[in-house]
């Protein structure tokens, strides 16, 4: 990312990430933090190491991991994506159909199936930035899913406790996916708070 930073001559950022992205962003912030703005994180990994058992089963035993996604169906897939969600309708129409046209690139389960184990293992998350986040300087914004299956709502909760002067704001009734269950205040929330030169903690 930096290099391309350096190469499209931009000093500094608004970064922003979700899920596996979002230890991405943490890791720019905290290695880089003179190329960060600010910081948005979206139910974010990286704060913690607690993740689905699934995801967990698939990284120590690529091989199932393998099986089940190269055999993957639109149907399989939109199962996938109702599981993230607590209203199992908010999977946008034509997400699952894209993602087998993803999953079915040449490399892809590979790289995903090595980007898993590099992340995760049967203990949990293997990028863990907890014990970094008081370094943090930049603004920050944590958005998240009550009721997230995947990584849980507490990591957020302690995350803005630990970021000095973050902000954070929990969804009701929302699982991994915010931006499939409220879009519309997700895009508000994230416009407004990379536009705004100050801001107040209270939401």
């Amino acid at each position: 990312m930096l290099g391309l930073l350096d190469a499209l001559d931009i000093e500094r950022i608004s970064v922003a990430g979700m899920s596996g992205g979002g230890a991405i962003a943490l890791n720019l912030a905290t290695s880089m933090p003179s190329r960060v703005d600010s910081l948005v994180l979206v139910s974010s990994a990286g704060l913690g190491t607690e993740v689905a058992w699934s995801y967990r089963l698939g990284s120590v035993l690529p091989k199932l991991a393998r099986f089940g996604l190269c055999r993957s169906t639109v149907a399989s897939i939109q199962s996938f994506g109702r599981a993230l969600c607590f209203d199992p309708e908010s999977v946008p129409v034509g997400w699952a159909e894209k993602r087998l046209e993803i999953v079915r690139t040449a490399s892809v389960v590979d790289a995903f199936l090595a980007t898993a184990h590099a992340t995760i293992g049967w203990s949990g998350q293997r990028n863990n930035f907890v014990h970094r986040l008081h370094q943090i300087k930049q603004r920050t914004l944590l958005l998240w899913g009550r009721n997230d299956p995947i990584l849980p709502v507490a990591h957020a909760i302690r995350a803005a406790r630990l970021i000095h002067g973050s902000r954070l704001h929990i969804y009701e009734n929302c699982g991994h996916m915010p931006i499939w269950e409220y879009p519309g205040d997700v895009s508000v929330r994230i416009g407004d708070f990379i536009a705004a030169p100050v801001y107040s903690t209270v939401d």
